[in-house]
């Protein structure tokens, strides 16, 4: 539940700093999952749009790993902890 909330946190810090620099016709309602996706989508839309004209900012990428972050824990699944454990495992190297 800990790491929820902070990604919770973390989320609603991001999509401020995200909001001071760009305007979004989406309101973040973190209770609501399809609030949340809608603003996945149009997110998405804008560094496509940024991206053809050359520009990207840190700001979107970092609010699109934090919203993606927080619907995969919403769906029961912790990316990061998963990420975790699997590097902590030892790599067998196969030789052919």
């Amino acid at each position: 539940m800990c790491r929820k909330s902070d990604a919770k946190a973390a989320l609603l810090e991001e999509y401020e700093a995200y909001k001071s620099f760009h305007t979004l016709r989406t309101v973040l309602d973190v209770d609501c999952e399809e609030s949340i996706k809608t603003l996945m989508d149009e997110i998405y839309l804008k560094a496509e749009i940024g991206y053809k004209r050359g520009i990207l900012g840190k700001t979107t990428i970092e609010l699109r790993r934090k919203l993606a972050d927080y619907l995969l824990l919403l769906d029961g699944f912790d990316i990061k902890n998963t990420s975790e454990k699997v590097s902590a495992q030892p790599v067998e190297i196969i030789e052919k």
